[in-house]
């Protein structure tokens, strides 16, 4: 299942919030910091609501989401869940075509081709959270 969880920058920081869990919000300092805090929280709910044996809200779709006022604009992140359980660390996102233009904008202001920003931008983000000596990347 596919959650989606939006993006709401404020002056100190980005705030992440679901529309399927109400009671699920994050803060970070960026706007990959808010991403990776959103999928911690994610993964910290489906283990709760597992554990305790409450139930896990059906996802909205997301066409419906951003036909609504309070959500247009608003950049978001797709959180996707093993719908049988599973190991919620492997909570995979997915950026939002708003994203995706930024990276385009960016990537022609650094005049870099797009396909280079992604994958550096990529490395960076599992650098930053996969500190593990059994993970291996090929350079």
């Amino acid at each position: 299942m596919k959650y989606i969880a939006f993006l709401k920058t404020t002056g100190d920081g980005v705030t992440v919030f679901f529309p399927d869990f109400p009671d699920l919000v994050c803060k970070g300092e960026n706007i990959e910091d808010a991403v990776v805090l959103a999928h911690e929280a994610a993964a910290g709910f489906f283990e709760e609501q597992c554990s305790t044996g409450a139930p896990i809200p059906l996802a909205k779709e997301f066409e419906e989401l951003i036909s609504r006022e309070e959500y247009a604009g608003l950049p978001a992140v797709a959180v996707e869940v093993a719908e049988e359980g599973g190991n919620f660390q492997d909570i995979t996102l997915s950026l939002h075509k708003q994203f995706l233009k930024r990276m385009e904008k960016t990537a022609r202001d650094i005049e870099m081709p797009v396909p280079e920003l992604v994958q550096a931008s990529i490395r960076e983000f599992l650098n930053s959270i996969y500190i593990d000596d059994d993970i291996q990347t090929s350079e």
